[in-house]
């Protein structure tokens, strides 16, 4: 991963991309098809590309402004990097804990009114 310019994931279709999340988090630029989960783990012109027909010359000219645009290239993969963090397994679990504690607390709150 780290040696590669950009990713590019043509995929059809994919609930939740785990592999372009990785790649963001490694600070690399992900050329998609927008596609399923795709589309809501990269932003289209912010964290990466998303390309609407499964053409290759879609594909292929997404992937030479990249590699032509060097600025906006590194604006991409800074913020693939910013956003990838959020889908990181130590703040999912860490939002997840959040919730449960909300949870929990409002049913002992509950339970505080109806108890005698």
């Amino acid at each position: 991963i780290d040696s590669c310019l950009v990713a590019i994931m043509p995929w059809r279709f994919e609930a939740f991309p785990i592999v372009p999340t990785e790649i963001q988090t490694r600070g690399k630029t992900v050329i998609a098809s927008k596609r399923g989960g795709l589309s809501e783990t990269i932003i289209n012109g912010k964290t990466g590309i998303l390309v609407n027909e499964l053409r290759a010359e879609k594909i292929a000219d997404a992937m030479f402004l990249l590699i032509n645009n060097e600025e906006l290239r590194k604006s991409l993969e800074n913020n693939a990097k910013k956003f990838a963090e959020e889908f990181v397994w130590k703040r999912i679990a860490m939002k997840e804990l959040k919730i449960y504690k909300t949870i929990q607390n409002k049913e002992i709150e509950q339970n505080d009114v109806i108890s005698p």
